[in-house]
């Protein structure tokens, strides 16, 4: 029975593998999948009288239905009930989600351990996905670097939305490596960097996301200061080996984003132009913000003579 749940849990953490099969929207189909994917699971429960008492019971599952219901209610004086109704469907579908996948988890054990190896074989498959356009695009593909181009979404709906899903499965990725007792740490060295390069290309240089950029970015000093924590507490290095494979990939990835942009006669998109530009919005809204308040400020002065 517990291979069913591990299945089951499986096949809730790939719904971004769902392509469209001719959709318009990608996520038309990945709603389709997760419904059918509940209507399955909620089948095999009350066939084989699960008991979800407790799962039904407990403050998070709670919160989430409570959630819905108070959703529910704001139908009634909603604007547009039609696109209302619409976004109510959808997270009702999530909170049968997640009761099936709380359900699961709990019947599972090691269960986080088990997430984690499903969600590295996962970036492994996207990130195989999202470099895919250099094996079937080698005279075009050139020309897309920098671009934000869509060919290096992946599973995603869009570029944005690719960087983050691979991001997120950093830390199950880099806890999954820490599981593998049994490897040398030379080899998880080996392992891990070019993984981490791919990464840092696929979101920073193919992807080129700004907020992504930074994200990986300033999470580095953190699995470096959280290994150090770890290794001075119970002399357990293995956090802190790996948080310095990824430093080095990480500062190995700036140079060659740079070499990269300057070949193809695209300096202006490498990454220090790019965080660049995050300072020149944040100048660009403060200038707005000044001309609003001395606006507003003239106003009231206007008024008061």
């Amino acid at each position: 029975m517990k291979y069913i749940y591990k299945l089951f849990l499986a096949l809730y953490l790939i719904v971004g593998i769902v392509q469209n099969f001719g959709a318009i929207d990608k996520v038309v189909t990945q709603w389709f999948y997760l419904n059918l994917l509940n209507t399955i699971a909620l089948l095999f429960i009350f066939v084989n009288q699960v008991p979800l008492k407790k799962i039904l019971l407990n403050k998070s599952s709670i919160l989430f239905i409570s959630l819905f219901v108070w959703s529910s209610l704001t139908l009634f004086v909603s604007i547009n009930q039609s696109e209302s109704l619409v976004a109510l469907s959808q997270l009702f579908a999530l909170v049968l989600g997640f009761i099936v996948l709380t359900y699961c988890i709990s019947n599972i054990q090691n269960a986080f351990g088990f997430i984690s190896s499903v969600l590295s074989v996962y970036l492994v498959f996207e990130l195989g996905a999202i470099y895919i356009p250099f094996l079937i695009m080698e005279d075009q593909v050139s020309n897309l670097i920098f671009a934000r181009s869509p060919v290096f979404m992946g599973f995603a709906a869009n570029i944005n939305i690719t960087a983050f899903s691979v991001l997120y499965k950093i830390p199950f990725l880099v806890y999954s490596l820490l599981q593998l007792k049994k490897f040398k740490y030379i080899s998880i060295i080996f392992l891990a960097t070019p993984v981490f390069l791919l990464v840092f290309f696929a979101t920073g240089t193919l992807n080129s996301t700004r907020a992504a950029i930074l994200t990986y970015t300033i999470l580095a000093p953190i699995l470096v200061f959280v290994g150090t924590i770890i290794y001075v507490k119970s002399k357990q290095n293995r956090l802190l080996i790996l948080s310095v494979s990824y430093t080095v990939s990480l500062l190995l990835s700036f140079p060659l984003n740079s070499f990269l942009s300057d070949s193809l006669g695209k300096s202006e998109s490498n990454i220090s132009n790019r965080i660049s530009t995050l300072t020149a919005l944040v100048d660009q809204e403060e200038k707005k913000d000044g001309i609003l308040k001395s606006k507003t400020k003239s106003k009231k002065t206007k008024k008061t003579f």
